[in-house]
C-alpha cells in the first residue's frame, strides 16, 4: 500500500527538477501546435508580441517558443514560489499569483498559452481563470490551451475518476477537473472569447513512472484498472505492475474579439432595427415561411409550421450565445429534439426524419452543450445507416420516401460528423463533396437548396475543422471569386459576404448592395434558401435573410 501525505496539492507536489525531467508533453507535436499558433499570430501583428506562458512551472513552454520567435517577449506566470525560483529563470519577468487572479492590469498580452496547467483546477476555478486569460488579453489575442480535455461527456467521466483516484493515491486534498472540449468553449464564448482552432496528438502515460517520479514507490492501481475496465473511451495497457494510459491532447485555440465599434448612429439603428424585427417574427422560437412560385415572391399562403428555420437561424446568428435576445430559440429546438430524430415540419406526419434537419439542429444544440454526447451519437449513427451504396450520405431517414443525394445536405451532415470527431465514417461522402466543388456540379444548385451559393456557404463552415480546411480553403476562394457578382438576392449577397470574410477576400461591393436592400422596419426583402425538391415551390420568408445579413454586416 502506499502513504498518505496530507496537505497536499498538484503544485506543491511537484518540483522543478520533476517539471524538467519528467513531462509526457515534451515531446515536438506538442510544441509545434503551440508555435504553430503563435507563427500565425505574427503573420498578422508582426514578432514584438508580448506572451503570457501561464501556469508555467520551470517555463520549459515560454523559453522553447522564445528560442523558435526571438522577436517576442516572454512573461511567466505560476502560483508556486519554488518554480519560480528554478535556476532556469535567469532575468525573466516573472508573476507570482494564482491564475484566477493574475494580478495585473487589463489587456497587456497578446498571446497567452498554458500546457497541461488547467487540469491543475478544480471545476469551479475553470471559469475564474479562463475570464482572466480575457481580461489581461489584447483584443485580437489569443488563447492557447493545451491539455487532455475530453473529448465526450463518457470520456469526461472516466478521466475525472481516474484523476480522482490518483489525488488519492498522491494523498492530495484538491480535487481537480477535466472538462470537455465542448464545456470549455462554451466557458469561453460566454465571456466575449471565440473558438478559433482544435488539434490533437496523444500520449502515452505510464502510471508507474507517474508515481515513482513524484517520490511515491508504494501505490496500487487496482481501481484505477476497474475504472478503465468499465469504460470504453480512453486507450490502455496493462504491463506488469504498471498501467499504460493513451490520452489524447487538445491543443484548443480562441480568440478575443474586439467589441464591434458603430462607426455612425445610422449603422447602429439599423443593427437595432434588424434585431427588434426577428424579435417581432420570433413566436417563442418558430418563424413563420410562406409557399412561394419563386424564391424572391411574396406571398400571403403560410406554410405549415416548420422547425428548419428556426434551426438556421440560430445556426446562423445566434449559436454560442446562449443568453441571446433569442434564447426562445434553443427551448424551441429542444423541445422538438425530446421527440428523437428532427423532422423538418412540427407536424411529424407531413415529412420523415431527414439528414438535414437532424445534423444542423443537432450541431445547433452540440455546440451550446444543450444535449447528450450519447443522444447526437445515435442520431448519427441513423445518418450512417441511410448511406447509398457508395457509402454518401442521403436526405430521408425514412424507407417509406424515395432517397436522394443532396450536396448541401451532405455538407451540414459532414460538418455534424467532424463535431463528433468522427469525420473517418463520413469520408467518402467528404470526397464527394470535393469533387462536386471541383466539377462546378453545385452551379445548377443541389435538390432541395436552389442556389449554388448555399452550397459555398455551408462548405465554408468546414473551414473550422483543420483536417478538411487545409484540402477546400484554397478551392473555396477561387470558386467564391467567380460567384462574386453573380446575382442579387439578399441571401446569395450575404452569404457570399460572409464566406468572403472568412476567407479573407475583399468584397466590399456587395456588402454596399445588401445594406442598400435594408427596409424601414428593418427586415431584408423574402427570399427562399430552400426548395421542395425540383418543384418551383419555395419556402421563404424576411427572417432568414434578415439573420444571415445581420451576420455577413456585422461578421
Amino acid at each position: 500500500m502506499f502513504k498518505v501525505m496530507k496537505n497536499k496539492d498538484q503544485f506543491s507536489i511537484r518540483t522543478p527538477e520533476y517539471l524538467e525531467s519528467y513531462d509526457p508533453f515534451h515531446n515536438s507535436i506538442s510544441l509545434n501546435q503551440i508555435a504553430i499558433n503563435i507563427q500565425e499570430q505574427i503573420k498578422v501583428k508582426g514578432d514584438s508580441l508580448r506572451c503570457l506562458d501561464s501556469m508555467a512551472g520551470t517555463g520549459i513552454v515560454g523559453r522553447k517558443m522564445r528560442e523558435v520567435f526571438s522577436g517576442i517577449e516572454v512573461v511567466f506566470q505560476d502560483k508556486s514560489p519554488g518554480m519560480l525560483s528554478s535556476d532556469a529563470y535567469q532575468n525573466d519577468e516573472r508573476i507570482l499569483s494564482d491564475v484566477t487572479a493574475i494580478g495585473v492590469s487589463d489587456e497587456l498580452f497578446d498571446i497567452i498559452f498554458c500546457r497541461g496547467g488547467l487540469n491543475n483546477l478544480g471545476e469551479d476555478d475553470y471559469p475564474k481563470a479562463l475570464r482572466e486569460y480575457l481580461r489581461v488579453l489584447r483584443n485580437d489575442g489569443i488563447i492557447i490551451l493545451q491539455d487532455h480535455f475530453a473529448k465526450t461527456e463518457e470520456a469526461k467521466e472516466a478521466i475525472n475518476q481516474i484523476e480522482a483516484e490518483v489525488a488519492n493515491i498522491e494523498g492530495r486534498s484538491d480535487k481537480t477537473y477535466v472538462p470537455t472540449i465542448e464545456e470549455l468553449r462554451g466557458l469561453v464564448v460566454g465571456d466575449g472569447g471565440v473558438f478559433s482552432n482544435e488539434q490533437a496528438f496523444e500520449i502515452c502515460l505510464s502510471m508507474k513512472d507517474r508515481f515513482v517520479s513524484k517520490g511515491i514507490d508504494n501505490f496500487d492501481l487496482s481501481k484505477i484498472s476497474k475504472i478503465l475496465e468499465g469504460q470504453k473511451t480512453i486507450e490502455y495497457e496493462k504491463v506488469e505492475d504498471d498501467i499504460i494510459l493513451v490520452y489524447p491532447i487538445f491543443t484548443i485555440t480562441f480568440k478575443k474579439v474586439a467589441p464591434i465599434v458603430k462607426k455612425s448612429v445610422y449603422e447602429r439603428t439599423n443593427a437595432d432595427r434588424a434585431i427588434e424585427f426577428l424579435e417581432d417574427e420570433n413566436q417563442n422560437g418558430f418563424f413563420s415561411s410562406y409557399v412561394n412560385i419563386a424564391r424572391d415572391a411574396e406571398s400571403l399562403q403560410r406554410a405549415p409550421n416548420e422547425v428548419f428555420s428556426s434551426i438556421v437561424i440560430t445556426d446562423t446568428l445566434f449559436k454560442n450565445r446562449p443568453d441571446s435576445e433569442l434564447a426562445s430559440n434553443f427551448q424551441y429546438i429542444e423541445k422538438h429534439a425530446q421527440q428523437g430524430q428532427l423532422t423538418f415540419f412540427e407536424d411529424r406526419n407531413l415529412l420523415p426524419p431527414d439528414t438535414d434537419t437532424n445534423s444542423l439542429g443537432y450541431s445547433v444544440l452540440l455546440e451550446n452543450r444543450r444535449v447528450d454526447s450519447a443522444v447526437v451519437n445515435e442520431i448519427f449513427d441513423a445518418i450512417l445507416a441511410y448511406m447509398d451504396s457508395n457509402g454518401i450520405v442521403q436526405v430521408w431517414l425514412s424507407k417509406d420516401r424515395p432517397n436522394h443525394l443532396d450536396c448541401v445536405v451532405a455538407t451540414n451532415a459532414t460538418y455534424f460528423a467532424y463535431l463528433l470527431n468522427r469525420g473517418d465514417e463520413i469520408k467518402r461522402t467528404e470526397d464527394w463533396l470535393i469533387a462536386v466543388l471541383d466539377s462546378g456540379q453545385y452551379l445548377e444548385g443541389s435538390r432541395y437548396y436552389h442556389s449554388p451559393d448555399s452550397f459555398l456557404y455551408f462548405l465554408g463552415r468546414l473551414m473550422k475543422f483543420p483536417r478538411i480546411a487545409e484540402k477546400i480553403q484554397v478551392k473555396l476562394g477561387q470558386h467564391l471569386q467567380k460567384r462574386i457578382g453573380e446575382t442579387d438576392y439578399p441571401l446569395d449577397l450575404a452569404m457570399r459576404v460572409i464566406l468572403s470574410d472568412s476567407l479573407g477576400i475583399q468584397n466590399d461591393s456587395e456588402k454596399q448592395k445588401l445594406m442598400e436592400l435594408q427596409g424601414q422596419d428593418g427586415s431584408w426583402p423574402t427570399d427562399a434558401l430552400y426548395r421542395e425538391g425540383r418543384k418551383l415551390i419555395f419556402y421563404g420568408n424576411k427572417s432568414i435573410p434578415t439573420a444571415f445579413s445581420i451576420k455577413a454586416l456585422n461578421h
